[in-house]
């Protein structure tokens, strides 16, 4: 993750945006690399 950080931020990067399961893991694993929930943010799907 910080070597894709460090590659975004060269190009002119100002964020990163990813999408992760809603579990406990992927909010430890993220969290501490500093993501954050984005509260203004809704992933819309539809089963098929």
């Amino acid at each position: 993750m910080a070597e894709i950080e460090r590659c975004a931020k060269e190009r002119g990067a100002f964020l990163i945006q990813l999408q992760a399961v809603a579990d406990d893991a992927h909010e430890r694993f993220y969290g501490r690399l500093g993501y954050k929930n984005a509260l203004n943010f809704v992933l819309k799907c539809k089963m098929l």
